[in-house]
């Protein structure tokens, strides 16, 4: 079950038509007005919504045909990969700490980012959405695939469900606590605080996180990749909630340095988790379809 270099190219096309459509030309409706502030649904316009909306269902749509006969596999990453663009072109959690950093202030704006990872996942489902529309504007028929074997997607029983997105929150959260790193510092009450991890450990950190939550899913418990998907913002929600807390928050805003926390989950804004768990959750699961090919294959 090998890609061939018809289906590689497939994939970089519809990748490269996200970051162009949603990554560069949809920059301006990302509510950056300096270059280090956060993008974030808070610096967002009322239009701005409705402008990325429009692009997600239309990069979805789009991607299905650029990669036609496979568009339903490869369309939905469109909308994740640009995305991706402005999550590494955002400023860090640290950067606005630094211009606002009273406690008030950090706590509004953790309050905010709890919640903001659903608005990301519903902006990346709107283009799952572009994908299912194009879809039935093509028909059921989308020819000869010789090269995927699709596998039917069971969801299982709500309690397995339920237990799926549970153990790939608590597989991203473990490994990306591992793997986002920056400088370590012991501290008597907390244990130990840890410093803004760069972009790139972000980006790397995330998406093997959730490519291994992705494989989980599948592996485990025949989950489809949209559960470690939901689990991207959900783990947002949880990583707020836990490590931001107002003692906490008041606690390092007196003895540390902006710029500092408890976990480098806080670390990383809503965007970076979900798009870039978007793409490790779906690499994951194909990953999962491709080794079980090979297990039967094998025997």
């Amino acid at each position: 079950m090998e890609l061939s270099w018809l289906m590689r190219l497939r994939i970089a096309a519809v990748a490269a038509m996200g970051i162009v459509l949603i990554g560069i030309l949809g920059w301006r409706f990302a509510g950056q007005a300096e270059p280090f502030e956060v993008v974030s649904l808070k610096n967002i316009s009322v239009t701005g919504v409705a402008v990325i909306g429009a692009l997600s269902v239309l990069a979805g749509f789009a991607g299905f045909f650029i990669a036609w006969p496979y568009g339903k596999e490869i369309g939905v990453i469109a909308v994740p990969f640009g995305l991706a663009i402005w999550s590494i072109r955002s400023g860090s959690v640290a950067n606005y700490i630094q211009l606002h950093g009273t406690i008030g202030q950090r706590l509004a704006f953790f309050s905010y980012l709890k919640w903001e990872g659903f608005f990301w996942l519903a902006i990346v489902l709107l283009g799952f959405l572009g994908v299912q529309i194009a879809h039935s504007v093509r028909g059921k028929d989308e020819g000869d695939k010789k090269e995927v074997k699709k596998e039917t997607r069971q969801g299982g029983t709500y309690l397995n469900a339920a237990l799926g997105v549970l153990v790939c929150i608590l597989i991203s959260a473990v490994l990306i606590a591992i793997l986002a790193q920056d400088i370590k510092e012991y501290d008597g009450k907390l244990g130990g605080v840890i410093a803004q991890p760069a972009k790139g450990q972000i980006v790397f950190a995330v998406i093997i996180a959730f490519l291994a939550a992705g494989f989980a899913a599948k592996k485990i418990f025949d989950l489809h990749y949209i559960y470690p998907i939901c689990g991207a913002a959900l783990l947002t929600l949880f990583s707020f909630i836990l490590y931001a807390k107002e003692s906490i928050t008041a606690y390092l805003a007196e003895n540390w340095a902006a710029g500092f926390f408890t976990n480098s989950l806080v670390s990383i804004l809503p965007i970076q988790m979900v798009s870039l768990g978007v793409l490790g959750s779906i690499w994951g699961y194909w990953l999962a379809v491709r080794y079980n090919y090979w297990r039967k294959r094998r025997i």
